[in-house]
C-alpha cells in the first residue's frame, strides 16, 4: 500500500528576495514521513517534476492530509517559507488518482490566488495491490512464526524461495526472486468499507523448507486482510487487479528496499562483532483475564531479562528499558529469535502465560534506522494462534549495530490523530475481528457563544426582526483508534438536537484506550472554532475475561469542559482546554450520547439517523430532579495580590454563572472583599466573624443509584487503605514488634470483610432506577462478582498463617483491584466549578467532582466531604485522578500548560469551605453542619456619592443607589420582597470588613510614590522648568483637588501629605532603579496607546519618571490611639472612599478622593423554603420577548439575589497556638547556578504566616527551628477543629541577593490537635515536597495546635544561642542524636561531561552529613588518572539515633579550576544513610571477617575496627580486568585496586605459607625490597619536595598460627630475641634527677605509660632469661651534622612592643631563643635562672666557630632580617610591618667547623664510647628529637632498659600488665564478655646477628641517554647518587 505523488510545478511564488528572485524547493510531509525535491534557482515558476512513494501502512485514511511546503533555499540561515498547502486525502483514498491545481497559503494563513502548485497523486489501496513473494529469509521450522509489520508489505524471496500472494493486498504472487518481484498472478480479493481494510491472498510453498510462504509470507509479512474474493458491500464491488502505475511503484519501491535490507548487511564484515538489542517495554492494554499482576519476560539469544510487575491491572504501565548484549557474527545475531511474554506474575502455573509474541533479530534490523518505535504486537498463544488477540503490548526495539546510533524512545507519544490499528504487529495467520462501534448523539446543552453578535445588537437598537439569534453553531466529531465521523451542522442553536448516528468499522479487540468526543462552532469564514471536549474510556464501560462484555454506554449525557464561557472578540488564549490537551478549567455543556459495540461485520452505512424506538428510549433518561447546592466559605488566604476587589463563585454546570446572561441569576458569590496583607507573606480576605455563604439551585437527571453506589466502594476503599498506611508507617520505625502489626493490619482486613458483607448487601438489596442503562445492569454484577471474590480471598488470608510481607502484598491487591470499581462514567452530574473572581475578570479556578459532596441519608453512601470543613489542595492536571471531594480547594490561575508558569500568574488562592450537594427535599440537613454559626439572608444596596466641593450626589458616574458595581439601579424603596419571604427588621449600615485594612495594613513602612509628567509639540525639545510638569498616578490620572464649584488645583509632590499616624521619613527621590534614563525619565508616543520605553526617539511627545518617599508608623501612643478611634467611628458611619468610583475603595478619606459609597443590608426570613429569593425593583417596566415559535414570554427585568451569610456575632471565638517543628530537609530542589540553594520556609495557617530561617547554600538544610503562632483565633466547636483542622500550608522559596525569591516548593500537612499535655505529641516525620508536578526533596517536621484557653500549654522550646535566638526543636520531639563515624571510600571520576564549556579536569568530593562537610584531595588531570590520590574519607558526625530520621548524604564533585575558581560540575543525593548503618561490635577482629565485609556490596561502609586489618591491608585474587566480565566474581575492592594500579593487591596472595612449595606465596620468607613513598603525594614530581620516602629490606611471612615455627626458618641464620622494654627518664634542674619531670621516671618510649621495673610481671607461657641491662638505641650514637665537615647554627633575635609604641633598637631589650620561639635558659642554681644571648652559646666538642654570627637576610623579612607577628602563638610571622604588630624577630646564623685535630679526635671518640656505655640520650625538652652529647640547653635525657624473655607455651601471647594498675571491666549491653582496658605492653622483638661479611660493591657506570632536561636551555648537568645499603656515593 503505497501513496505515489509526482511534484510537477508551481507558479507566481512569491519574491522574499531583495536582489534577485527565490529559489525555490518543495517538502512533503505525511505520517510523519519527509521528502524533498530539488532546488530551482533564481526562479519564481518552478518546474520539479519529481515523484515519490510514501509507504501507508495498513491503508490511508480518508481524513489523512498531505502537508506541503514550499521554501526558499538560503545558503547562510534559514530557509524561508513561500507557502503551505495542507491536501485533504479523501478523493485519492476512493477513486485511487487525484489532480491538483490549489493556491497556496502564506505564513499567516492567508490564501494567495495568484500562487499555485500542481500535483498528481496515485494511491495504491490494499485491494488493488497483488500478493508478493515469499522473503529469503522465511520462517524457519521451530523459529519465530511471521509477523506483521505495517511498514510494507512481504518481500520477493531469492531463486531458493517460491512465494504466493498475501496480507494486505489482494492477489496473489507467483514464483520468483527478488527480481521478479511481481511476476505471478492475482489472488483472492478484498473490500473496503470506510476506512477499514479487509484483502486476501494465494498461497505458495517454500522449496527448501517445505514452509507455507503465502499465508504467512515470512516475519515481516503484513497481515490485515482473510482470504477469500470479491465481497459487496452496500450494492458496490471493489474491483480486482492492479492498474499500471501503482505496479511500477510498487515494483521500484520493493526493488529499493531489497537492495537497502542487502546494502545494510553486506556492509558488516563477517567476524564477530558488537550488538546490543534494546526493548522499551512502555505499556499493554486489553489484557486477557481477571485483575492480573502482568509481568514482561523478554529471551533474546537465551538471555532472560524481565519486567517490573505492575499489580491489579488489565492495562498495565512500565516504561521499562531492557537491554542485551551479543558479540558474534552478524548472521548469527539475526538470526536469534525476540521472543517477548506477557506472564501474569501472580499464578504459578503453566498457564502463568498471558501471550507471546516472536521474530527474529534480523527483522528489527531490516528496518529503516534498524529500529520500531511504539509498535503495539498482538499477543497470542502459541500453543492455539488460532484463538486470538491475547492482548497488546507497545514496544520500542532498536538492534544497534557498530557505527549506529540508537533512535529515541520517548515514554509517551500523542496517539490522538494515529491510526493505532495500522500502527500494529501481528503474526501471520491471526487476524482480528470486524466490528462496528455505532455511537448515537443525541443532543446538547448549554453551549456557550461562539460568535460575535454585531448584527444582533444593530437590529436590536432598530427594532427590526423579532427572533434573537444564539449566536453558536454547533455540530459534534468522534474519534476513536483513527477513525472519525460528525454529526451535521445546526446553526444558531445553544441547545442542539441532531439525533444523528454514527457507524464506525473498527478491529476487536483495538488497542485504543478512549472515544474522543469533539463539540465544534461552524465558521463560514475562518477555521472551525472548538467549544469542548470530552472522553470515554474503554476500560470503564467494558471488562475483559469470561464474564467480561463489549463497551457500552448511555443513553447518559457527558459534560464538556475547557476554557471560560464568556465569549471575547479577541482570540480565546485559553483554547488549547478546549481541545482537550488539558483539562478544562470551567464548563461548556454537555452532550447526550449512546455507544454500541457489535462484532461479526463491518457496518453498512457510515452515518444515519437514529431510530425512532431508539429516540423513544432516550427520552427516559431526560427526567430532571431539582438539586441544592450550599456552600459557607470558612477563610480564603494565601491570595495572591490583585488590583480589584475578589468574590468567589461556586457553579454547577451553568447554574451560578454570574457572567452568563443566559444563566438565571443566583445567590452564587460571596461579597466582593478586598485582599488583606498578614504583615508577613500572604494575603486574606477578612471574612472574621461573618463567613459568605452561597446556594444555587439546579436540575439534573436522577443519578442517585450510580453515586451512591461509588461512593459507597470509595468509603470502603478508604478504610482498607487507611489501615494499610499505617502499617506502613509503623513498619518503618526501627523498634517496631512485626507481631502487632500483623495483628493492627488483621483488624483492618476484619474491617474490611465487615465492609465487603455490607456492601454486597447494599448492591443486592438496592433496585435498579426505574430506567436504567444496559451499563448500569452489567457494572452492578461486576461489582457484586468481584466484592465477592474479593470477600473469599480476604477470609482465607486470615485464616491462613502468612509473613507481614505477604499479608501486605495481598493487602495491596485488594487495594488496587478494588480501585478499579470505584469509576462511573454514566455520573451526568456536571462538577463543581469554584471561580475567584476580580472585577469581571476570572483569575482562579477549581474542579471538584459532584459526586464527592452529595448527599445520601446513607452515610456509607455519602459523598467523602459533603457537610465537612476541609482544607485541600488542587492542581489543575490531576482532577481527573481524583475521585474524592477537594473541598478547601487550592485555586490555580485557568489554562495553564505548564504548571512552572504559576510562578508568574495571579489568581492563586486556598480556601477553605462547607460544600453541600442534594436533592432539594434533603436541603434542611445542610444546615446541621454549620460548625455553630446561623444563616442569615440579607438584601444588598449601596448608597453612592461624588465629591464636588462637598460630598453628594452631584458628578456622580453611577446611580445613586446600586449594587456593588453601580451598574444596576437598586434605591431601597424600590426592594420588593420576593414571594416566600418576608422582612425581619429595617435597613441597616452593614460596612464591609475588609475596608477597616489599609494597603499597608501589618506594615510599619510603606514608599510612596507619584508621577511627573511632561508633553512637547512635535520636533521641539523637553523643558527643565519643573512648573511646566504636571503630576499624576501611576495610571496617568491628574492629581486634582476641588477649590470651590468652580476651581479646581492641581496638586504637585509637595502637596501631598502622608496619612493620619505616618510620617515621612525622608525627601522625594527619582526612583533610577527601573527601565529608565539617566536622568529616570521613560518615553512614549501616546501612553494611551503604547507603553513607555526607557529610551527617547523622536516620535516621543511624552515622557514621565516615578518619584518616591518612605512614611514611617508613629509610634505615639497618643496618635494611635487617635487613629483608632477615628477608624471605629468610620467604620461605624460605614463609608467607604476611592479616587474614582471604578477603583479599589479604602476606609480613610484622602485628599485626592472623588467617590464614597457604603453598604445597606436587610435581613429576610423564609416563609417557603421552595420559593427562590429573587428581587425584581419596582418600577422596572416588564419588557417581553417573544420568541420565534414559543409561547413564553422573557423576563429580561433586572433582577438581584440576596447574600447569604454565616454569622458567629455574640458567640465566642477558640484560641490555639500552632507550634511548628521544622527540623530540616533533603533533596530540595537546586535553584541556583551552584547547584545549591538558600532555601527558607514561609507557613501559612489560615490567616497566620510566619517565617523561618535562611539556611545558605544547601539543597539538605537543617532548620532546627520552632515557628510558634500565638493567639489564634478559630470559629466553631473544637471537637470539630479536632476532627477537621485547617490545613498547613509551606512555601519553600530560595532567597535571592537579586530578584525575587525563587519558589521550590510546597507541603500541604495537618497539625496535630491537643486540648492538654496529656494528648499524644506529634512525631517528627518525612513529608514529600512538591514542586508543580514533580517530588523534590522531603521534609523532617512535626506540627500541632494547642487549645490555648487557660490549660496547661507546654513551655516555650528552648532558644538557640546568639545570634540567631530562635526556638529551636525541643527535646521530645527532636532526634536523639549519637555520635557516628561515615568511611566512604570515593574511588575517582570517570565519563565528566564538559561545564561551562571547560572540561573537568581536578575535581574532587565534598561529602556533606548532617552538617559536617568533609573532601578528598583533588586529582591533578583526569586524562592522566582520574582516580582520586587519598581515596578514603573518614568523618565524625552528629546522627539521629533513629535511622528513619538518618539525614541525607550529600556527594558533590567540585572542579578545582584557574584563578580561584571551583564550581560544582555535578552531585548527588542518598537521601538516607540508613541503610549503611553498621553496629561496631558485629565485626570480628579477625581478618577473615574484614574481607567478607569488604566483599559485599559496593553501598555498604565498613566501620573502622581496631585492631582488624584496615581496608589498604587487605589482598584480593584477580587475573584480568575486572571489568571486563559482568558477574566475575571480584568485589569492588579489588577492582579498585586494579584501577589504580596496585599490582601487590591485585596479584595472588603472595605472602602466604603452604607446606606445598608450588603453592606457596612468592614473597612468602623471602627478603624484599620496597620502596616506600610519602601519603597523599598527588603528582609523583612533588616527592622531589617531600619528607617521609624510604627503601626497605624486609622478610614477610603470612601463615596459619600452627605453621608459626616455619617463620623462624627462614631468617638467614638470625637469632630472634624477645625484650621487654623500659626508659628511665630525667630532667635537669640545677643537676640531673627527678625533679622537674613531666613524664614518669620510667616509662614507655613515648613516655605516657608509667613502667617501672618492678611492675614488670612476666606474662604466663613466658619467662625471664637474664636481668634487666642497659641497650641504647643505636640512632642515638649519630648526631644530626655526622658525616659533615661544616655545619649552620642558629639563633633567633625576638623584640615585643606594647600597642602604639615603637620598636626598641637596644639589644639588651631582645631575648633569644631557638626557632620554635622558647627562650635560651640555663640554671644557675635551685633558685636562679639566666637568659643566654648568642654571645653565651659555645661550639660542641670537636668543632669551632668559623666567622661570626650574622644576620640572614635571604629569607621572607625586611632590610634589616626582621619578620614580624601579632602574636607567634596565633598567627604566622609576615616579612612587613603593621600597626598590629607586636612582635618580631630575626634570625642569626654562624658557621661552625670540625676539628682535624687527632688528639681531639681521639678525646671525642673515647668519651662517645663512653656515654654509649651508661646509654644516657639527650635532649632540650622531652618530646624533641634525642641525640648522645649533652648540650648546654639540654633539660631532658632518658635510657633504654631490655631484659630477655624466653617462651615456654608458644601459643601465649606476650602482654604486660603492670602491678599496681586496676583491671578495668566494662561490661558492654549484650555482651558476655568484658572489655580490658588495662595499661597493655607488648615487647619488642628482633633478629639479632653475631657475625658478619664483608663486601665489595663495584658499579661500572657508563652512559645515559635521552635524559630529561631540566635547565630551560633544554639541557641538564647530571650526576649520580648511588644508595646501596646503608651506603651511597657520587659521581662527577
Amino acid at each position: 500500500m503505497s501513496l505515489l505523488v509526482a511534484v510537477k510545478s508551481a507558479t507566481n511564488l512569491p519574491n522574499v528576495e531583495r536582489f534577485s528572485k527565490s529559489d525555490p524547493f518543495c517538502v512533503l510531509l505525511l505520517q510523519g514521513k519527509k521528502e524533498k525535491t530539488k532546488v530551482i534557482d533564481n526562479n519564481l515558476d518552478p518546474v520539479w517534476d519529481e515523484r515519490f512513494e510514501f509507504q501507508a501502512p495498513g491503508g490511508l485514511s480518508p481524513a489523512e492530509v498531505l502537508k506541503i511546503e514550499v521554501y526558499d533555499h538560503e545558503v547562510v540561515g534559514k530557509n524561508r517559507i513561500l507557502g503551505t498547502l495542507d491536501l485533504q486525502l479523501r478523493e485519492v483514498v476512493q477513486k485511487g488518482r487525484m489532480s491538483v491545481n490549489s493556491a497556496l497559503r502564506s505564513k499567516t494563513g492567508e490564501v494567495m490566488p495568484q500562487s499555485k502548485i500542481q500535483l498528481e497523486l496515485v494511491y495504491t489501496s490494499p485491494q488493488r495491490e497483488g500478493g508478493r513473494g515469499g522473503d529469503v529469509r522465511g520462517p524457519r521450522v521451530g523459529e519465530a512464526s511471521g509477523v506483521a509489520i505495517p511498514a510494507d508489505g512481504g518481500r520477493g524471496g531469492d531463486a531458493s524461495a517460491s512465494g504466493g500472494g498475501g496480507g494486505v493486498v489482494s492477489g496473489g504472487g507467483g514464483s520468483g526472486g527478488v527480481e521478479s518481484i511481481v511476476s505471478g498472478g492475482g489472488g483472492g480479493g478484498g473490500v473496503e468499507s470506510g476506512s477499514v481494510v479487509s484483502g486476501g491472498g494465494g498461497g505458495g510453498n517454500d522449496v527448501d523448507t517445505d514452509i507455507a510462504g503465502g499465508d504467512g509470507i515470512d516475519e515481516t509479512e503484513i497481515v490485515t486482510g482473510e482470504e477469500g474474493g470479491a465481497e459487496e458491500v452496500g450494492g458496490d464491488t471493489v474491483a480486482m487487479g492492479t492498474d499500471t502505475v501503482s505496479a511500477s511503484a510498487k515494483v521500484k519501491s520493493a526493488r529499493s528496499k531489497a537492495r537497502q535490507r542487502s546494502a545494510a548487511r553486506s556492509r558488516l564484515p563477517d567476524k564477530p562483532l558488537d550488538f546490543q538489542v534494546r526493548v522499551h517495554v512502555i505499556e499493554a492494554r486489553k489484557l486477557i483475564g481477571g485483575q492480573l499482576n502482568a509481568t514482561v519476560k523478554v529471551v533474546c539469544g537465551g538471555d532472560i531479562k524481565e519486567s517490573a510487575t505492575k499489580k491489579g491491572s488489565n492495562n498495565p504501565y512500565w516504561d521499562q528499558m531492557l537491554y542485551f548484549h551479543f558479540k558474534d557474527h552478524p548472521q548469527a545475531v539475526f538470526d536469534k529469535v525476540l521472543e517477548i511474554k506477557v506472564l501474569n506474575a501472580k499464578v504459578v502455573m503453566k498457564d502463568a502465560l498471558i501471550g507471546s509474541f516472536k521474530m527474529d533479530v534480523g527483522t528489527v534490523y531490516d528496518e529503516p534506522e534498524h529500529c520500531f518505535i511504539h509498535k503495539w504486537l498482538l499477543l497470542t498463544d502459541p500453543n492455539d494462534p488460532s484463538a486470538g488477540a491475547k492482548g497488546y503490548l507497545k514496544v520500542s526495539i532498536n538492534v544497534i549495530g557498530p557505527g549506529d546510533d540508537p533512535k529515541p524512545s520517548p515514554s509517551k507519544a500523542s496517539q490522538e490523530n494515529v491510526d493505532i490499528e495500522s500502527n500494529l504487529l501481528r503474526p501471520s495467520g491471526v487476524s482480528l475481528q470486524a466490528g462496528s462501534m455505532v455511537v448515537r448523539i443525541f443532543r446538547a446543552e448549554d453551549m456557550p457563544q461562539m460568535d460575535p453578535g454585531y448584527f444582533e445588537g444593530v437590529k436590536k437598537f432598530l427594532h427590526v426582526g423579532t427572533v434573537q439569534k444564539e449566536l453558536v453553531d454547533p455540530y459534534c466529531t468522534v474519534n476513536f483508534a483513527g477513525h472519525t465521523g460528525k454529526t451535521p451542522v445546526i446553526w444558531n442553536e445553544q441547545d442542539p438536537i441532531w439525533n444523528h448516528q454514527l457507524n464506525l468499522g473498527i478491529r476487536f479487540p483495538s488497542m485504543c484506550e478512549r472515544i474522543r468526543f469533539q463539540i465544534k462552532d461552524k465558521d463560514k469564514l475562518g477555521a472551525d472554532d472548538y467549544i469542548g471536549t470530552c472522553f470515554l474510556n474503554l476500560s470503564e464501560i467494558s471488562a475483559s475475561g469470561e464474564d467480561g462484555y463489549l463497551p457500552t454506554f448511555g443513553p447518559c449525557f457527558i459534560n464538556v469542559y475547557g476554557s471560560p464561557r464568556e465569549f471575547s472578540d479577541l482570540p480565546d488564549k485559553y483554547d488549547h482546554l478546549n481541545k482537550g490537551l488539558i483539562p478544562g478549567v470551567s464548563y461548556r455543556g454537555r452532550v447526550m450520547v449512546e455507544v454500541d459495540v457489535t462484532l461479526g461485520e463491518l457496518p453498512a452505512t457510515k452515518q444515519e439517523p437514529i431510530k425512532t424506538s431508539d429516540l423513544e428510549r432516550a427520552t427516559n433518561f431526560l427526567r430532571r430532579r431539582k438539586y441544592k447546592l450550599y456552600a459557607a466559605l470558612d477563610s480564603a488566604t494565601a491570595v495572591q495580590p490583585v488590583d480589584a476587589a475578589v468574590e468567589f463563585e461556586i457553579s454547577i454546570g451553568n447554574y451560578g454563572n454570574k457572567l452568563d446572561t443566559n444563566a438565571p441569576p443566583q445567590a452564587s458569590t460571596t461579597q466582593p472583599t478586598n485582599p488583606v496583607y498578614d504583615g508577613n507573606a500572604f494575603y486574606f480576605l477578612p471574612w472574621m466573624d461573618t463567613k459568605p455563604c452561597v446556594v444555587v439551585d439546579s436540575m439534573w437527571e436522577d443519578c442517585t443509584y450510580r453515586i451512591e453506589a461509588l461512593n459507597m466502594l470509595l468509603f470502603t476503599l478508604d478504610r482498607l487503605e487507611g489501615g494499610l498506611n499505617r502499617v506502613k508507617l509503623l513498619a518503618r520505625e526501627d523498634d517496631v514488634i512485626i507481631d502487632n502489626l500483623k495483628q493492627l493490619l488483621c483488624r483492618t482486613l476484619s474491617d474490611f470483610i465487615e465492609d465487603l458483607v455490607k456492601d454486597i448487601r447494599w448492591l443486592d438489596e438496592t433496585p435498579l432506577p426505574q430506567y436504567f442503562t444496559k451499563l448500569d445492569k452489567l457494572t452492578k454484577d461486576r461489582r457484586t462478582q468481584e466484592l465477592k471474590y474479593l470477600l473469599g480471598e480476604a477470609n482465607k488470608v486470615l485464616t491462613t498463617d502468612v509473613s507481614l510481607e505477604e499479608l501486605i502484598g495481598e493487602t495491596e491487591d485488594y487495594v488496587a483491584r478494588l480501585c478499579l470499581q470505584t469509576t462511573e462514567p454514566q455520573n451526568a452530574i456536571p462538577d463543581v466549578v469554584i471561580w475567584m473572581i476580580s472585577g469581571n475578570k476570572r483569575i482562579g479556578s477549581c474542579r471538584i467532582p459532584a459526586s464527592s459532596l452529595m448527599f445520601s441519608e446513607t452515610s456509607r453512601c455519602r459523598g467523602k466531604m459533603c457537610g465537612k470543613f476541609q482544607t485541600i489542595f488542587l492542581t489543575v492536571s490531576n482532577i481527573n485522578k481524583y475521585t474524592g471531594v477537594l473541598m478547601n480547594a487550592h485555586l490555580q490561575p485557568p489554562g495553564v500548560e505548564k504548571l512552572e508558569d504559576l510562578e508568574d500568574q495571579k489568581g492563586g488562592a486556598q480556601v477553605r469551605l462547607l460544600l453541600w450537594l442534594g436533592l432539594e427535599q434533603f436541603q434542611y440537613e445542610w444546615a446541621k453542619e454549620a460548625m455553630g454559626g446561623n444563616v442569615a439572608v440579607y438584601a444588598e444596596t449601596y448608597e453612592n456619592q461624588a465629591c464636588f466641593v462637598k460630598w453628594g450626589t452631584t458628578g456622580l458616574t453611577r446611580p445613586d443607589w446600586s449594587d456593588a458595581k453601580g451598574k444596576v439601579k437598586q434605591p431601597k424603596e424600590a426592594f420588593a420582597v420576593p414571594d416566600g419571604w418576608k422582612w425581619d427588621g429595617d435597613w441597616f449600615i452593614n460596612p464591609e470588613l475588609s475596608i477597616a485594612f489599609e494597603a499597608d495594613e501589618g506594615l510599619n513602612e510603606w514608599q510612596e510614590d507619584i508621577y511627573e509628567n511632561q508633553i512637547r509639540a512635535p520636533f521641539s525639545s523637553w523643558t527643565n522648568d519643573p512648573t511646566k510638569s504636571y503630576w499624576s498616578d501611576v495610571r496617568g490620572d491628574k492629581l486634582i483637588a476641588q477649590e470651590n464649584e468652580k476651581e479646581t488645583k492641581e496638586l504637585t509632590r509637595d502637596d501631598i501629605q502622608p496619612p493620619e499616624g505616618w510620617r515621612w521619613a525622608g525627601d522625594w527621590k527619582v526612583d533610577k532603579n527601573r527601565a529608565c534614563d539617566e536622568e529616570g525619565w521613560e518615553y512614549s508616543i501616546e501612553p494611551s496607546l503604547s507603553g513607555y520605553a526607557p529610551f527617547e526617539r523622536n516620535v516621543h511627545l511624552c515622557r514621565r519618571r516615578r518619584w518616591v518617599i518612605t512614611r514611617l508608623r508613629l509610634t505615639d501612643p497618643k496618635a494611635l490611639e487617635k487613629k483608632t478611634q477615628k477608624r471605629k467611628k468610620a467604620i461605624e458611619e460605614g463609608w467607604e472612599y476611592a479616587r474614582l468610583a471604578n477603583l479599589p475603595y479604602h476606609l480613610t478619606e484622602h485628599s485626592l478622593d472623588l467617590a464614597r459609597r457604603r453598604r445597606w443590608h436587610r435581613k429576610m426570613v423564609a416563609l417557603n423554603a421552595g420559593k427562590p429569593a429573587v428581587f425584581y425593583f419596582e418600577g422596572e417596566k416588564k419588557k417581553k420577548d417573544k420568541k420565534k415559535g414559543d409561547g413564553a414570554d422573557k423576563d429580561e427585568r433586572n433582577a438581584q439575589v440576596p447574600r447569604l451569610y454565616l454569622v458567629f456575632k455574640g458567640q465566642t471565638t477558640t484560641k490555639y497556638q500552632l507550634r511548628a517543628y521544622l527540623y530540616q530537609a533533603r533533596d530540595m530542589y537546586s535553584a541556583d547556578k551552584t547547584g545549591l540553594s538558600d532555601p527558607y520556609c514561609v507557613l501559612g495557617f489560615g490567616r497566620y504566616s510566619a517565617r523561618s530561617r535562611v539556611v545558605k547554600e544547601s539543597v539538605c538544610p537543617t532548620w532546627d527551628q520552632t515557628i510558634l503562632i500565638d493567639q489564634i483565633k478559630l470559629f466553631g466547636d473544637p471537637t470539630t477543629i479536632r476532627e477537621s483542622p485547617p490545613k498547613i500550608l509551606l512555601n519553600f522559596f530560595d532567597k535571592d541577593t537579586i530578584g525575587k525569591d525563587e519558589f521550590i516548593g510546597k507541603v500541604v500537612c495537618e497539625p496535630v490537635v491537643r486540648f492538654s499535655t496529656k494528648d499524644p505529641a506529634p512525631r517528627l516525620d518525612w513529608y514529600p515536597i512538591d514542586r508543580y508536578t514533580k517530588t523534590e526533596g522531603e521534609c523532617l517536621a512535626a506540627f500541632e495546635l494547642l487549645l490555648d484557653e487557660g490549660g496547661d500549654v507546654p513551655f516555650e522550646p528552648p532558644k538557640a544561642p546568639s545570634p540567631a535566638r530562635h526556638f529551636i526543636v525541643p527535646s521530645g520531639i527532636r532526634p536523639i542524636l549519637q555520635k557516628t563515624r561515615i568511611e566512604v571510600l570515593c574511588w575517582g571520576v570517570r565519563d565528566m561531561k564538559r561545564f561551562q564549556l571547560l572540561p573537568v579536569e581536578s575535581p574532587y568530593v565534598e561529602l556533606e552529613c548532617g552538617g559536617t562537610v568533609a573532601q578528598t584531595k583533588n586529582i591533578q588531570k583526569v586524562s592522566r588518572n582520574p582516580n582520586f590520590p587519598d581515596p578514603v574519607v573518614t568523618f565524625d558526625v552528629l546522627l539521629p539515633k533513629e535511622q528513619l530520621h538518618a539525614p541525607p548524604l550529600n556527594i558533590r564533585i567540585v572542579d578545582k579550576r584557574a584563578f580561584g575558581r571551583a564550581p560544582m560540575v555535578g552531585t548527588h543525593i542518598i537521601k538516607s544513610v540508613k541503610a549503611f548503618f553498621v553496629e561496631p561490635n558485629a565485626v570480628q577482629q579477625t581478618l577473615k571477617v574484614c574481607v567478607r565485609l569488604v566483599k559485599s556490596s559496593s553501598q555498604q561502609l565498613t566501620p573502622p575496627v581496631e585492631g582488624a586489618a584496615g581496608l589498604n591491608d587487605i589482598a584480593k585474587p584477580i587475573v584480568a580486568d575486572p571489568d571486563a566480565s559482568k558477574g566475575s566474581g571480584f568485589d569492588w575492592w579489588t577492582k579498585y585496586y586494579y584501577s589504580i594500579g596496585d599490582d601487590q593487591r591485585t596479584q595472588e596472595d603472595s605472602l602466604m605459607f603452604s607446606e606445598t612449595s608450588r603453592c606457596r606465596g612468592k614473597m612468602c620468607g623471602k627478603f624484599q625490597t620496597i620502596f616506600l613513598t610519602p601519603p597523599g603525594v598527588e603528582k609523583l614530581e612533588n616527592l622531589e619536595d617531600q619528607k617521609g620516602g624510604a627503601q626497605v629490606r624486609l622478610l614477610l611471612w603470612l601463615g596459619l598460627e600452627q605453621f608459626q615455627s616455619e617463620w623462624a626458618k627462614e631468617a638467614i641464620g638470625g637469632n630472634v630475641a624477645v625484650y621487654a622494654e623500659t626508659y628511665e627518664n630525667q630532667a635537669c634542674f640545677v643537676k640531673w634527677g627527678t625533679t622537674g619531670l613531666t613524664r614518669p621516671d620510667w616509662s614507655d618510649a613515648k613516655g605516657k605509660v608509667k613502667q617501672p621495673k618492678e611492675a614488670f610481671a612476666v606474662p604466663d607461657g613466658w619467662k625471664w632469661d637474664g636481668d634487666w641491662f642497659i641497650n641504647p638505641e643505636l640512632s642515638i650514637a649519630f648526631e644530626a651534622d655526622e658525616g659533615l665537615n661544616e655545619w649552620q647554627e642558629d639563633i633567633y633575635e625576638n623584640q615585643i612592643r606594647a600597642p602604639f609604641s615603637s620598636w626598641t633598637n637596644d639589644p639588651t631589650k631582645s631575648y633569644w631563643s631557638d626557632v620554635r620561639g622558647d627562650k635560651l635558659i640555663a640554671q644557675e642554681n635551685e633558685k636562679e635562672t639566666k637568659e643566654l644571648t648568642r654571645d653565651d652559646i659555645q661550639p660542641p666538642e670537636g668543632w669551632r666557630w668559623a666567622g661570626d654570627w650574622k644576620v640572614d637576610k635571604n629569607r621572607a623579612c625586611d632590610e634589616e632580617g626582621w619578620e614580624y607577628s601579632v602574636e607567634p602563638g596565633l598567627s604566622g610571622y609576615a616579612p612587613f610591618e603593621r600597626n598590629v604588630h607586636l612582635c618580631r624577630r630575626r634570625r642569626w646564623v654562624i658557621t661552625r667547623l670540625r676539628l682535624t685535630d687527632p688528639k681531639a679526635l681521639e678525646k671525642k671518640t673515647q668519651k662517645r664510647k663512653k656515654a654509649i656505655e651508661e646509654g644516657w640520650e639527650y635532649a632540650r625538652l622531652a618530646n624533641l628529637p634525642y641525640h648522645l652529647t649533652e648540650h648546654s640547653l639540654d633539660l631532658a635525657r632518658r635510657r633504654r632498659w631490655h631484659r630477655k624473655m624466653v617462651a615456654l607455651n608458644a601459643g601465649k601471647p606476650a602482654v604486660f600488665y603492670f602491678e599496681g594498675e586496676k583491671k578495668k571491666k566494662d561490661k558492654k549491653k549484650g555482651d558476655e564478655g568484658a572489655e580490658d582496658d588495662s595499661n597493655a605492653q607488648v615487647p619488642r622483638l628482633y633478629l639479632v646477628f653475631k657475625d658478619h661479611h664483608k663486601y665489595q660493591l663495584r658499579a661500572y657506570l657508563y652512559q645515559a641517554r635521552d635524559m630529561y632536561s631540566a635547565d630551560k636551555t633544554g639541557l641538564s648537568d647530571p650526576y649520580c647518587v648511588l644508595g646501596f645499603g646503608r651506603y651511597s656515593a657520587r659521581c662527577v
